[in-house]
C-alpha cells in the first residue's frame, strides 16, 4: 500500500505543478525598445529627463517596464537606502497624441509605470522619463550604434523599457491566442487540429501509463 501512496502523491504533485504553471498570472510583454536592460547605462538627474526615440510602439499597453538603480545621494540629508520617490513617463506618439503615467514609492530593480490610457500603434514615438526624487538614478540599457554602419566610438547608450498588457492573464487564459498563433505558423494539412490532437495523445499516455503502473503495484 505505501507504493500505492508514493504513486498518488507523485500524481498529485504533477497535477499541482501543472496547475500552477497554467493559473499563474502575469503581465504579458507585448513589445520593447529593442534595448536589453544589460547595465546601468543612462543617468537620470532630477533636473534632466532622459529621452529617446521608440521606433515602434504597440497597440494595447497599459504599463511601461524600466530597470532603475539608485547612484547616489546628490542632497545631503538624504537616505541612500530609502525607497525611491518615483519616476514619470510621458509618451508622444504623433504630434497630438501623448499619455504619461507615474510610479512612486519603490526599490530599485524593475518597475512598472502604469499609462493614462493605453497606447494605440505607432512609430518613432518619442519617450521621456523623469525622476521624481533627488538622488542620481540610473536606467539599465545598453550601447546601440545611433545608425548602421556607425563606428563603434560613435555609440549610443540608450535604456531599456517594455510595454505591457494592462491586466495580468494566465497561460489558460492566453490559449485561444496560442492556438491561433499555431494554426497562422502551421499552414496546410498540418494545423490547429495538430495541436489538440497532440494535447489528447498526451492526456491519454498519462492516464495509460499511470493505469499500468498501478495495475502492476505488488500487493503487500
Amino acid at each position: 500500500m505505501r507504493v500505492r501512496y508514493a504513486v498518488a502523491a507523485g500524481v498529485a504533485v504533477v497535477i499541482a505543478a501543472v496547475s500552477v504553471f497554467l493559473l499563474h498570472s502575469e503581465r504579458r510583454v507585448i513589445g520593447t525598445n529593442t534595448i536589453a536592460p544589460l547595465y546601468g547605462a543612462v543617468p537620470l538627474l532630477p533636473e534632466k529627463p532622459a529621452c529617446e526615440r521608440v521606433k515602434r510602439v504597440p497597440s494595447g499597453a497599459g504599463r511601461l517596464r524600466l530597470k532603475v538603480q539608485l547612484t547616489e545621494t546628490l542632497v545631503e540629508g538624504t537616505d541612500p537606502s530609502a525607497s525611491i520617490n518615483g519616476l514619470r513617463v510621458t509618451l508622444l506618439d504623433a504630434p497630438s497624441r501623448a499619455t504619461s503615467g507615474i510610479a512612486r514609492d519603490f526599490t530599485e530593480g524593475s518597475v512598472e509605470v502604469p499609462l493614462a490610457r493605453e497606447t494605440e500603434g505607432a512609430s518613432n514615438a518619442r519617450l521621456c522619463v523623469h525622476s521624481l526624487d533627488p538622488r542620481l538614478l540610473t536606467l539599465f540599457g545598453e550601447q546601440k550604434r545611433p545608425f548602421p554602419g556607425a563606428p563603434v566610438d560613435k555609440r549610443d547608450e540608450r535604456f531599456a523599457v517594455a510595454f505591457l498588457q494592462p491586466e495580468a492573464s494566465s497561460r489558460l487564459d492566453r490559449a485561444d491566442a496560442v492556438v491561433k498563433r499555431y494554426e497562422f505558423g502551421h499552414a496546410g494539412l498540418v494545423g490547429g487540429w495538430a495541436l489538440w490532437l497532440g494535447g489528447l495523445l498526451a492526456l491519454c499516455a498519462s492516464g495509460l501509463a499511470l493505469w499500468l503502473v498501478a495495475r502492476g503495484l505488488p500487493r503487500e
